[in-house]
């Protein structure tokens, strides 16, 4: 079957014709509605290069374009009307995946639902299916030769995702019909979840492809077993480090330089917390940088810094949106709800929050309630006020300044905050200060 563009249709003499395919349930609406109480079915153009939902009319038992047909002819008085007075007759009212869904559905009158004709499973797999082969068709050529066909497909992807989204913002229309926009909205959810799950399997080869880390167990003499990790780019080794301290089977992990010829630069050791099997955490621990190695480009950060005096607040809820794997707070006052429920946001997505503040009166009556993060508070190490106030996200992007987790530093102080992001030299630095804290005696949780 050839696919034309919406606009091809009908241009030369009532050619190319659409081809349609009538939805296997009727509906009324009432006189009110915008399209009039004699449109009673949808029709899929299924000849689109992304298919179309139309409304038809009704006169009798027949119905416009072409009378319950596959195609309207080319001669009738519909072919012949601008493009215009087609969409004036027979609305257009969805586009692509919501589209093909619509015509996925029969209504059943005893459970007054529509039920799905074919598994929603499928009719993504068979959707992704058709535009992955028609975009390879017409990306085949010499120059496209060198290029992986993983990269290929990420590249479809992008592309996919933008069409798909456009296509479901001039579906507006649907909403005249409440129940089934919703249901489309829906499955046009879970079609972007479906492209996310899809683009996670693909990074996924890239990274076995391009060995971008290797592990081993290691059992020095009359000592416990420990697993070291490899990686072709050592940058991420502080970055990695991070994610791998989140996983409940380890005890602890170091940054090591290798002095090995075969595995220059930083590597990572790690030990298992006692009763762990060696095999297991390193089990645990290669899914992880899988994960890891699926959200990052490695070697590709620019560092650089940003400065801000007021807004703080919102430039920080940005901050913390980049969260991948990893949130340290330390501050001496947090009053700020809208910081602690973000930061509750971010745990609930699997990220690792850990908060430390001053242990005083101020936060004891004013304070947020931390007791769902996992947080510790402290007195000064001198016998004086913990004063430290910075953020760290993944190990690469960093707040600090004056400014404390409280409205008073929002609304009525004057404060600074400075952002380095894509800095995971400087992030250390702060994150073995947090981590020095974290250590200390006389901590409460």
């Amino acid at each position: 079957m050839d696919y034309y563009s919406e606009e091809e249709f009908y241009q030369y003499n009532g050619w190319p014709l659409e081809r349609l395919k009538y939805c296997g349930y009727k509906f009324y609406i009432d006189n009110e509605t915008e399209y009039g109480p004699d449109y009673d079915q949808f029709a899929l153009v299924i000849n689109a290069i992304y298919p179309y939902i139309r409304l038809t009319k009704k006169r009798g038992q027949y119905h416009s374009p072409c009378a319950l047909d596959d195609t309207p002819s080319p001669e009738s008085t519909y072919a012949q009307r601008t493009e215009a007075e087609r969409d004036l007759r027979c609305p257009k009212i969805a586009w692509g995946i919501a589209a093909v869904f619509l015509a996925n559905l029969r209504y059943d009158y005893h459970q007054k639902d529509y039920v799905q004709l074919k598994d929603f499973k499928v009719l993504y797999e068979d959707y992704y299916e058709k535009y992955w082969n028609i975009y390879k068709s017409s990306h085949n050529g010499l120059r496209m030769s060198n290029i992986s066909n993983e990269q290929k497909e990420l590249d479809f992807l992008k592309e996919h995702l933008d069409i798909i989204r456009r296509l479901w913002e001039k579906s507006e229309p649907l909403k005249k019909y409440l129940d089934l926009y919703k249901y489309a909205s829906e499955v046009e959810k879970q079609y972007e979840e479906f492209l996310f799950s899809r683009k996670q399997s693909i990074d996924y080869k890239l990274m076995v492809k391009n060995n971008c880390f290797s592990t081993e167990i290691r059992v020095p003499f009359e000592n416990s077993p420990y697993i070291k990790v490899f990686f072709l780019d050592d940058s991420v080794a502080c970055r990695a480090k991070v994610a791998i301290e989140t996983l409940n089977c380890v005890k602890n992990v170091n940054v090591t330089v290798s002095t090995s010829k075969a595995h220059p630069g930083n590597t990572l050791t790690v030990y298992p917390k006692p009763m762990i099997d060696a095999k297991n955490c390193e089990k645990e621990i290669m899914e992880e940088l899988n994960r890891f190695f699926s959200n990052v480009t490695v070697g590709n950060m620019q560092p650089h810094n940003e400065a801000f005096f007021r807004g703080i607040e919102k430039q920080i809820l940005e901050t913390l949106d980049k969260a991948l794997t990893s949130i340290i707070v330390c501050v001496a006052w947090f009053t700020n709800s809208r910081l602690k429920d973000k930061l509750l946001e971010k745990q609930a997505e699997g990220i690792d929050v850990k908060v430390i503040i001053f242990k005083d009166g101020v936060n004891d009556s004013k304070g947020v309630d931390l007791s769902g993060l996992n947080h510790k508070e402290f007195r000064g190490e001198k016998g004086g006020i913990m004063h430290d106030k910075f953020c760290v996200v993944d190990n690469v992007h960093t707040i600090c300044g004056s400014y404390n987790w409280t409205l008073n530093a929002e609304n009525k102080n004057d404060e600074d905050a400075a952002f380095h992001l894509e800095d995971y030299k400087f992030a250390s630095i702060y994150s073995k200060r947090f981590n020095e804290i974290w250590k200390r005696d006389g901590t409460t949780d």
